[in-house]
């Protein structure tokens, strides 16, 4: 099972625990009920099936789990009676995660705003900005900040050397004035001090003390903006760059390539962008477009300098 299907089915599982109604008074609610706990049950069962396979090669687990189900959903038909609706609008079950997965597969898989740095170049319009100008000044940035940190550490006592200084993470960002073509706050990783302080949250959190101090809400204007960062942005600045409401977000190393210095989650920017909904009624919803990677080589060459090689297994042969 690919690394897709597995969060898929996450997902349903997900959400079928929560289609359980909370108060079941009548029949009806109460075999829907039963019913969509059985289908959650069985998709655990594939995923967990799924990850032994990996180790025990079995190839009839998905047949135990299809026979685990039918048993579950025809004991709710002899409690509740064999005209027991599968769901409240009669569908099957199946149907109806089956229609949803294929909503989750299509949003992850090419109907979401995302492109790589060559598909960019090649569809941008007269308005939108070459990024690699801004990432250039941003990997100098981080540079900046790494050399500011070291300096820094060599004037304690005792003396912290460069290889030592947990100052300077190359994690930074910028947030641009597509209009203006300026840069309205910059900001790195800020993680020692508080674990939220991302270098993308960081920015968001600049820039919203900016407009603030000129007495406008940071979320009427994001539209009009667009975030740089050094590193594919993880599944907390993911989100908060979507809440915000970003018009892009354009980003350098990808996260398989920063698992090498530092602990990632293994999901995308790409992905999680594909999963959002943007709720038509609502004049501050934006969709943000994530671009990326460009300037790859630069930015991994900002890590392999000044990352810390966390992760034991570090390696350069990728």
């Amino acid at each position: 099972m690919n690394l897709l299907l597995v969060r898929t089915v996450g997902l349903l599982s997900l959400l079928t625990l929560f289609s359980i109604p909370a108060a079941a008074e009548d029949a009806v609610d109460a075999c829907i009920a039963k019913k969509v706990e059985a289908l959650g049950k069985d998709l655990h069962c594939r995923l967990d099936n799924a990850s032994d396979e990996f180790a025990s090669g079995d190839e009839v687990s998905d047949r135990t789990c299809d026979a685990r189900l039918e048993r579950r959903i025809a004991r709710a038909d002899r409690i509740y009676g064999a005209a027991c609706p599968t769901s409240r609008d009669g569908t099957s079950l199946r149907d109806w995660t089956e229609n949803l997965s294929k909503r989750v597969v299509h949003a992850v898989d090419g109907t979401h705003p995302t492109v790589d740095f060559e598909q960019y170049m090649a569809e941008r319009g007269p308005k939108d900005p070459d990024p690699r100008q801004h990432m250039r000044a941003l990997i100098e940035y981080a540079e900046q900040n790494r050399a500011a940190a070291v300096k820094f550490c060599a004037q304690q006592d005792p003396k912290v050397s460069a290889a030592e200084c947990a100052g300077g993470i190359p994690f930074c960002a910028f947030v641009v004035d597509r209009n203006t073509d300026s840069v309205v706050a910059q900001a790195c990783n800020h993680g020692a001090a508080n674990p939220m302080l991302h270098g993308e949250v960081a920015v968001i959190n600049a820039a919203a003390n900016v407009f603030q101090a000129r007495g406008i809400p940071f979320t009427s204007v994001a539209s009009g903006h667009d975030l740089y960062t050094t590193g594919e942005p993880c599944a907390m600045c993911s989100g908060s760059i979507m809440w915000a409401g970003f018009k892009t977000a354009f980003f350098g190393s990808t996260v398989g390539y920063l698992s090498n210095f530092y602990s990632q989650i293994q999901i995308s920017n790409w992905e999680l962008a594909g999963l959002w909904t943007e709720c038509q009624e609502d004049p501050f919803t934006v969709r943000t477009r994530v671009v990326g990677p460009i300037m790859e080589d630069e930015n991994n060459a900002l890590f392999d300098e000044f990352g810390f090689k966390f992760c034991p297994a570090a390696s350069h042969d990728h």
